[in-house]
């Protein structure tokens, strides 16, 4: 995390990728973050910008509402800027995902940081 640390402070953008486990981020995504916390006299108020990525298996929408819901309360709570998210579900690999649209929406999202 010590090296991580000025990288985190100098970064425009946040950009949470992760596949989706039990509604969430995945567990080493989560230390990470709950490791932010450590400098939150610098982060919040920062206005950093950030964007979710997300790829869950299970076929139903509302299986990403636990990562959006967390990701939305982070950036509140950092006063930061949901720049835009991606969340691919009913895909179980690579090829259901490249076979979406999440791709097509992710590149523009990306150039428009």
């Amino acid at each position: 995390m010590l090296e991580l640390y000025p990288n985190l402070l100098k970064a425009d953008v946040l950009a949470l990728v992760t596949p989706l486990y039990y509604h969430t981020y995945t567990a080493q995504l989560k230390a990470v973050i709950d490791r932010f916390h450590a400098k939150d006299k610098f982060l919040c108020g920062a206005n950093k910008r950030a964007i979710l990525l997300a790829v869950g298996a299970n076929p139903n929408e509302w299986v990403m509402m636990g990562i959006t819901a967390t990701f939305e309360t982070s950036l509140k709570y950092l006063c930061g800027q949901d720049k835009g998210k991606v969340l691919a579900f009913d895909c179980p690999d690579r090829t259901a995902l490249e076979l979406t649209d999440c791709p097509q929406k992710a590149y523009p999202l990306g150039l428009g940081l």
